[in-house]
């Protein structure tokens, strides 16, 4: 009887300790006033002339949001990391949560999740198009949502010694390390680039 009873007990503390992380996975902000990176938090950019800065001015709640203005001449992005990484097993619906505006109205972008070259030594990429699969970008400030089911499992990385898009490869989504912003030549035509303003950015329990 005893041994039963230490059997359930021990079966609870599981699950109470499983319930904590969940807790506390919850939501973790990849973008909330400031990049600190003394917290881990980092930006930057690829591609031609794209720029992605803090704006003080017309952000959607706080202080500042982040305003990237994306090349549409070439394959450009604008993306934040996060450390420690954030593990969407740890989720049951698990998604990428956002605030979004354009400065003319009209941008078509793609949100971008890539993952830490901790275990493989790859930086492995999976994008899907959040216009207007997820949102028709205008000058007003919009809430995106996008549920990571909508991602493709499998991605690409770039293989820098053979300079080439490696593709066919699979996403490790308990080490997601950066969310980017990110538009291609077709994205945007007749456009040389496309301005777009981001606030609270974070990965999220879809409810």
């Amino acid at each position: 009887m005893g041994k039963r009873v230490f059997a359930v007990m021990f079966l609870c503390g599981l699950a109470l300790v499983g319930a904590a992380r969940l807790a506390q996975a919850e939501t973790v902000d990849y973008y909330i006033d400031v990049i600190d990176e003394s917290n881990g938090q980092y930006k930057y950019v690829y591609g031609g002339g794209t720029e992605f800065e803090i704006n003080k001015s017309g952000a959607k709640s706080g202080d500042a949001c982040l305003t990237a203005t994306l090349d549409c001449t070439q394959w450009s992005g604008a993306a934040v990391g996060h450390y420690p990484l954030a593990d969407l097993t740890q989720y049951k619906k698990p998604g990428i949560e956002f605030w979004v505006k354009g400065a003319e109205g009209g941008e078509n972008f793609e949100v971008i999740l890539i993952d830490a070259d901790d275990s493989d030594g790859n930086k492995t990429e999976i994008g899907v198009m959040a216009t207007p699969n997820f949102v028709r970008t205008t000058k007003e400030w919009q809430k995106v949502v996008i549920p990571f089911t909508a991602y493709p499992k499998k991605g690409q990385y770039w293989d820098a010694n053979n300079s080439k898009m490696v593709t066919g490869i699979d996403f490790n989504p308990a080490e997601l390390k950066e969310i980017k912003f990110a538009v291609g030549p077709a994205y945007n035509k007749g456009k040389k680039s496309v301005t777009i303003h981001i606030d609270e950015l974070k990965v999220v329990d879809i409810k």
